[in-house]
């Protein structure tokens, strides 16, 4: 089933969010949807240096293409592996983990890039072709 997020059919609470540059926020009331507040920074944004958990989520949550411009992102761990969106989001407890204890173990992201001309870039883990911008 498809919703519609223009007519009504969330639930209350639902209707009241939304992201605007990188932070998540909520309307303080339906009857005034203009007055808002922060929910959580750092919500949906992406990072090029991954130095946190919640840089990995946010980066994740924003997405596989850069904004401007749809180039297409990968992730690139401590030892210099690149790795797709899809196997990021596939195996995202262990990446967390490594994050956050700085674990060396092939798993640890360090920061996110687009794909500028490498047509030859492979993902380490599925071993799927990541997408190259030109």
């Amino acid at each position: 089933m498809k919703i519609n997020r223009y007519d009504g059919d969330l639930p209350k609470a639902e209707r009241s969010l939304g992201i605007f540059e990188g932070c998540l926020w909520r309307a303080k009331s339906p009857e005034t949807p203009f007055t808002q507040e922060v929910l959580r920074e750092n919500y949906c944004l992406t990072h090029r240096e991954i130095n946190t958990v919640a840089d990995l989520k946010a980066t994740v949550r924003a997405g596989q293409y850069a904004w401007p411009g749809g180039y297409p992102m990968y992730f690139i761990t401590s030892d210099g592996a690149a790795l797709s969106f899809e196997a990021v989001e596939q195996e995202f407890s262990q990446v967390a983990y490594a994050v956050r204890h700085k674990v060396n173990d092939g798993w640890r992201v360090v920061a996110c890039d687009v794909n500028w001309e490498d047509a030859d870039l492979f993902c380490a883990h599925t071993g799927k072709p990541i997408e190259s911008a030109f």
